[in-house]
C-alpha cells in the first residue's frame, strides 16, 4: 500500500506601512530626482520655465472676448 502524503497549504500575508505623503514609500519627495516629468508641448517641466519656452502664446483681452464668443458678461 503507497504512502499517504499530506501537503499543508501555508499563506503568507505581508503588510505594507504606507506613507501618503510620499507617493506610499515607493516614490520621491524631492521633484528634482523624478526621472519621468511632466511635459508641455515637449518640456520637461523642471526648474522655471517662460511661456516663451513652453512654445505659448500670451492671450490678449480681444483673444479672451472672442474666445467666449464676443458676448459681454453680465456683472
Amino acid at each position: 500500500m503507497p504512502a499517504k502524503m499530506e501537503i499543508e497549504k501555508q499563506e503568507k500575508v505581508i503588510v505594507m506601512k504606507m506613507d501618503p505623503y510620499s507617493g506610499g514609500g515607493m516614490g520621491t519627495k524631492d521633484y528634482d530626482t523624478l526621472y519621468n516629468k511632466p511635459r508641455i508641448s515637449g518640456v520637461e517641466l523642471a526648474g522655471d520655465k517662460s511661456f516663451d519656452e513652453l512654445g505659448m502664446e500670451k492671450m490678449t483681452n480681444t483673444d479672451i472676448f472672442n474666445l467666449i464668443g464676443g458676448q459681454k458678461l453680465n456683472g
